[in-house]
């Protein structure tokens, strides 16, 4: 009785050990068809891979991917054609000033415009690992694949792979979505394609077929032909592969995700205070409330105001003069005052996009009456303004030439110092013929 259990246990053992083996590949499994290539999907999805996504994602966003690619040689040359494919969490989580904050799509419901730049998030960096067997077709070992000639054996052996799908062959799409390359990528040798190994008949190390590409190029050109001619009749021996995929890095846009956290912080300030302050509009766009001096801090009382040497005009005058003639013009004139911030930093970094219907709004932006952008068509993405700020009040103007054929829209922008730290951002109102203003006094 003892030993049919022994016998039951070490069976047991077998199929378990086996099953884990198989299952390491489990991805997806390609056969080479009539062109010689191999086309597929390798999809990382379900609970069972929840713990390499977690472990890879430090934002906690990525649900799952799939990696669809297409493999064959052409005129003895490897080929390959890559596209990237992700669904997103409910939500992400992201440090802000020191804290752990967690956002998802239904907190931003009251805010339409935060929304669509939450769905506008994707990847802003992918590196995928796949790695897998291979063998000539004939499924009679633990793989299924079957098993290839090398020289140096005399029985056949499972070929191992790997190889990393960098980041500049893959376009990164919005979740759901995947782009397809127009033009297929070819690395610059085989040595530099699958990298290849075997397990040792005899027990010992795994041996490689591909070396570095420091230690190729120092070959002798016969040396490399000889490398390249064993690489490549291992491939055109592969019909069958099993195959993993693995994120090796993936990187989101950190800077956006905080300031969408933020932009929905100042939004649900700005909405309390309306609750209690009839006068606080939204749409002033100041993002913080701004203590009137006492009444009786003027010349009749003997109470006296600070004035500087520099001219108004010149950009550099009196914060309080500034603010005051800019929310004067404004009023008078139908432009918007946007807000006013105190800066440290000499050089600022503006990102605008258009988070209304993309329709063709076009803008100029002026620095202290100067055109620093002129008939830009904003986009659903952010483009970049860098320049530098004089010191005391900058005037920053947003100029609409037109309101693109969906009418009246609004536009965002977000102003980082240089170290991409967010000082300020807002939205305005794009109307043909006039601006809004933001007031950055250089410190």
């Amino acid at each position: 009785m003892r030993k049919s259990t022994l016998i039951i246990a070490l069976l047991l053992s077998f199929f378990t050990t086996s099953s884990q083996v198989y299952d390491a590949y489990n991805h997806a499994e390609l056969k080479k068809d009539s062109k010689g290539r191999f086309i597929g999907d390798i999809s990382v999805l379900g609970i069972m891979n929840r713990a390499t996504l977690d472990a890879a994602d430090d934002k906690n966003f990525l649900k799952e991917f799939t990696l669809k690619l297409k493999i064959w040689d052409y005129l003895g040359e490897p080929m390959e054609m890559y596209a990237f494919q992700w669904k997103r969490k409910k939500s992400y989580t992201v440090k802000v000033n020191n804290r752990i904050r967690n956002l998802s799509l239904d907190d931003l419901k009251d805010y339409p415009d935060l929304q669509k730049r939450f769905l506008n998030i994707r990847p802003s960096k992918v590196d995928v690992k796949i790695s897998g067997v291979a063998g000539d077709g004939n499924s009679t070992n633990t793989y299924k694949v079957g098993q290839v000639n090398v020289p140096e054996e005399i029985v056949p052996v499972v070929m191992l792979f790997d190889y990393i799908v960098k980041d500049v062959d893959l376009l990164i799409a919005k979740e759901g979505e995947y782009r397809e390359p127009t033009v297929a990528g070819s690395p610059s040798t085989w040595n530099e394609f699958f990298k290849w190994s075997y397990s040792d008949p005899s027990i010992g190390p795994d041996i490689d077929l591909n070396i570095t590409e420091t230690s190729f190029n120092k070959l002798s050109e016969n040396a490399q032909k000889q490398r390249i001619k064993k690489i490549k009749d291992v491939w055109k021996q592969i019909k069958h592969i099993k195959l993993r995929a693995d994120l090796k890095t993936l990187e989101w846009p950190e800077l956006e995700m905080i300031d969408i956290i933020k932009t929905y912080d100042r939004y649900k300030k700005q909405k309390k205070l309306k609750k209690t302050e009839s006068d606080d509009d939204f749409w002033s766009g100041e993002e913080e409330v701004v203590a009137e001096k006492a009444e009786n801090d003027d010349f009749w009382s003997g109470g006296t105001k600070k004035k500087t040497k520099d001219d108004f005009w010149s950009g550099k005058g009196s914060t309080e003069e500034e603010v005051n003639v800019q929310k004067s013009i404004a009023t008078a004139t139908g432009n918007q005052y946007i807000g006013q911030k105190e800066v440290l930093t000499k050089r600022i970094t503006i990102s605008y996009y258009d988070h209304g219907e993309i329709d063709g709004d076009r803008i100029n932006i002026k620095h202290n009456g100067k055109t620093k952008a002129n008939n830009v068509t904003l986009r659903s993405y952010d483009e970049n303004l860098s320049l530098d700020l004089e010191e005391g009040v900058n005037r920053i103007s947003f100029e609409a030439l037109n309101q693109g054929s969906a009418g009246q829209n609004t536009a965002s922008f977000t102003v980082y110092d240089a170290n991409n730290n967010v000082l300020y951002t807002n939205e305005w109102k794009i109307n043909t013929g006039f601006k809004g203003t933001l007031l950055l006094i250089k410190l």
